[in-house]
């Protein structure tokens, strides 16, 4: 019997080979299923292109101009555009139209109907104002208004969100987030006028109190009355200062209770009170933010709690400075008291600025001796 040997080259050169037959049906396998996922995409862009066209029959876009938030007293004002969409000039013919208020659980408080039977021919890429009006709002809250148009060429409804406020509260003046075990906390209950127009505003008789869990350490009844508040224009209800000491540590609430032009008001403020040891600066860093607002740049400064315990200080000094293209403007504050929640944030400072291109952004906030700081951007 004869053994035929191979040179080191040959036996590799054979093991290439067999490795290649080897991997042909894997490769084939592949390239089936590459084939397949490609197919299904294709087929899901297909799908997507038909039904975006489905979508864009309708040759125009219903526009409804109107603010977030309106005051309590000022009407809500909308306007109504149909906005072409088109390369050519549109012509339609509108039959009906509906804009209603409602409340954000959908529940009408005013309609218009309207059934104009109107032609109306919009130039390319440009709109038409439709419909100009109104609502009269009686009660604070958060509204929508939808408006349904029905045209030749289509139907189309929009809804927007809007909020009313109340600028007329109560305020609980001397309000602090925290006191030293043994203080004596004292409060002014003023009634605040923070809207753009005069308002008069009738306070019915209350109650104010000092609680610890359901506990009511304290009460005081005040009477009511009526006043005509002017913009910015406040009137004290009452001074309030509890007979009590604050001799143990823990949370506890201010509370008013009142009749606000009709409507019930009531309020609770948690405040805590703590050993004079545990109150620090420790693990607290600063945050900014900012966005367009108002037709200026609002700016906030936050201070965050990185740890997982209460922190509790006074802040003696805090400055935040804006450095733009206009130069660079500050605004600030001091002697504020400070409880903010494990891993929490509070908003310490926060103006809307009327200025350029925001450059950068820097603050300084001393506490105890304390000082944290915190810069981006240049300018400085």
């Amino acid at each position: 019997m004869k053994y035929y040997s191979r040179s080191p080259e040959e036996w590799k050169k054979i093991d290439e080979e067999k490795r290649k037959r080897d991997r042909i049906p894997e490769l084939r396998k592949r390239s089936w299923m590459y084939f397949f996922v490609n197919l299904i995409l294709v087929g899901a862009v297909v799908i997507m292109i038909g039904l975006y066209r489905l979508k864009s029959t309708v040759p125009f876009s219903l526009y409804l101009k109107t603010s977030d938030e309106y005051e309590l007293g000022s009407p809500v004002d909308f306007e109504i555009r149909i906005v072409n969409t088109r390369g050519d000039e549109l012509g339609l013919t509108v039959d009906y139209l509906s804009v209603r208020l409602l409340t954000i659980s959908g529940s009408p408080v005013s309609t218009r109907d309207v059934s104009p039977s109107l032609s109306v021919k919009i130039p390319p890429y440009s709109y038409v104002v439709l419909y100009e009006g109104h609502f009269d709002v009686p009660d604070p809250g958060d509204y929508k208004i939808e408006v349904t148009l029905r045209t030749d060429l289509g139907k189309l409804t929009v809804v927007k969100d809007i909020t009313v406020r109340d600028p007329v509260n109560v305020i609980i003046g001397g309000y602090e987030p925290y006191h030293i075990l043994g203080e004596r906390p004292s409060y002014e209950i003023v009634v605040h006028n923070g809207g753009s127009v005069s308002r008069k505003v009738q306070i019915g008789m209350g109650e104010v109190y000092v609680k610890k869990g359901e506990m009511v350490l304290d009460s005081r009844i005040f009477r009511g009355f009526s006043a005509e508040l002017p913009p910015g224009g406040a009137r004290l209800i009452m001074n309030y200062s509890p007979p009590i000491s604050l001799n143990e540590k823990g949370m506890y609430k201010i509370g008013v209770e009142t009749t606000l032009n009709g409507r019930k008001y009531d309020e609770e403020m948690a405040f805590m009170v703590v050993d004079r040891s545990e109150v620090g600066m420790k693990d607290v860093s600063i945050l900014f933010d900012y966005y367009e607002k108002g037709g200026g740049i609002e700016i906030d400064l936050y201070l965050v709690n990185n740890s997982d315990e209460h922190r509790f200080f006074e802040v003696k000094s805090a400055v935040l400075m804006v450095y733009s293209s206009e130069g660079t403007k500050s605004e600030s504050t001091e002697g504020v008291r400070v409880w903010i929640p494990p891993n929490g944030k509070i908003l310490l400072l926060g103006r809307i600025f009327d200025l350029g291109d925001i450059k950068g952004l820097r603050a300084v906030v001393e506490s105890g001796g304390n000082v944290i700081k915190k810069e981006i951007g240049g300018g400085w």
